[in-house]
């Protein structure tokens, strides 16, 4: 019994089992939440910033910290749970990255808004885990989107929700 709570402990640490929804499970405005970013971002990158309009976050309890950075040929943009994280699988929630000339890092297997191609990739566990994500070209550009968060049966659906909500709203 104690061997089962200290592994589920650990799950849901690592984000491979979402901790009880709460009161601290909320909708999040993306753009909102990389405000001060985005303005420094843009000046760096030729990339068209594609973020989704919201996104469902459990925040457990812990701050939400953005960071982020532009370079000439794309950007990258990532939630993490506190200010230490530094991109630890454990405490980072979204990442949204755009490289100019990328190409999809997989098969077609995700037909998303305006139909365009993409490839999305469930969460994958070896030494570590990856999470979730999806992937597409839109004007020579590799946009990647990686999310934690969703029910495993909900994965997919959740990730694709995701692209197509940024493919919506267009550069930001």
């Amino acid at each position: 019994m104690r061997r089962t709570r200290l592994l589920i402990a650990v799950l849901v640490l690592t984000g491979l089992v979402a901790a009880p929804a709460g009161a601290a499970t909320k909708r999040y405005s993306v753009p909102k939440l990389f405000e001060t970013l985005l303005p420094k971002v843009k000046a760096r990158t030729v990339a068209p910033v594609l973020l989704p309009s919201s996104a469902l976050i459990d925040r457990r309890g812990r701050k939400i910290v953005a960071t982020g950075g532009g370079r000439s040929d794309g950007y990258d943009f990532e939630l993490a749970l506190g200010r230490d994280c530094r991109g630890a699988n454990a405490c980072t929630l979204a990442s949204f990255v755009a490289e100019r000339g990328g190409e999809l890092p997989g098969r077609v297997n995700a037909t998303l808004a305006g139909g365009v191609r993409g490839h999305y990739r469930p969460l994958s566990c070896g030494a570590s885990c990856a999470s979730p994500s999806i992937s597409w070209v839109r004007n020579d550009v590799l946009y990647y989107l990686a999310f934690k968060g969703y029910p495993r049966k909900r994965e997919r659906a959740g990730l694709i929700a995701l692209a197509n909500s940024s493919l919506r709203a267009g550069p930001r």
